[in-house]
């Protein structure tokens, strides 16, 4: 009966994965209004929040099988990522951010906070993932130079 309704795993897979995205963009939404748009302090407690909830047992393997499988479908992940960002973009301050590369920044910072994550997870080491996470953030809001 499975394949009445999918025509593979790969296929539930991304039926799965649509269904958290809704949940995604109400947490990624909530976190921007409560930080007046602010992306870097958004990201930060997108970090707290979203590594709380994945690493509940029922959500750790899921996600991490979502992250292996981002390699594997790269150009549909990157679809809901301009898809995430079209819900949330109006929620996101852009003062000395130039609106042409917003989506841009964006994607990368939602890069960095789900690999960050999967590293958080896979070595179970969560506050030097944390440091790991915030430098790097560090860099993409602040850039490279002193």
């Amino acid at each position: 009966s499975f394949y009445m309704y999918f025509e593979g795993k790969e296929e539930l897979f991304e039926y799965i994965l649509d269904s958290y995205s809704s949940n995604l963009i109400e947490i990624v939404k909530k976190e921007l209004i409560n930080s007046n748009g602010d992306l870097r302090e958004s990201f930060i407690n997108l970090y707290d929040e979203l590594l709380i909830r994945i690493s509940k047992i029922k959500y750790k393997i899921f996600f991490r099988n979502v992250f292996l499988f981002l390699n594997l479908k790269r150009e549909k992940i990157e679809n809901k990522g301009k898809i995430l960002f079209e819900e949330v973009k109006f929620y996101i301050s852009t003062y000395n951010i130039k609106n042409a590369d917003l989506n841009f920044v964006f994607l990368v910072l939602m890069h960095n906070l789900f690999f960050c994550i999967a590293d958080a997870l896979r070595t179970g080491k969560k506050e030097e993932a944390k440091d790991v996470y915030l430098k790097k953030l560090d860099m993409i809001c602040y850039g490279f130079y002193k």
